[in-house]
């Protein structure tokens, strides 16, 4: 198991009993919608950078990426 940390926040009243319902509907305690919660507004923060990042046509250089993949294979990874 992954280790963890306890957070503690204030959130709305009204945010709060929409968590206890999601989670009742779900069938799942409330720390695990919260946890689902953070972990898919952190995946779309990252996709919104990459797509900055795509526009501003930042993209690895073919120095780069070979530069990755020989480290990458320095620890036994296999690119097919």
């Amino acid at each position: 198991m992954a280790e963890t940390v306890e957070l503690r926040m204030r959130v709305p009243v009204d945010l709060e009993r929409r968590l206890e319902a999601t989670a009742r509907a779900l069938d799942r305690p409330s720390n695990w919608v919260v946890e689902q919660a953070i972990e898919a507004f952190l995946q779309i923060t990252d996709i919104k950078q990459a797509l900055i990042e795509a526009k501003a046509d930042d993209f690895a250089g073919d120095e780069d990426v070979t530069a990755a993949f020989a480290r990458w294979q320095k620890f036994g990874g296999d690119a097919g």
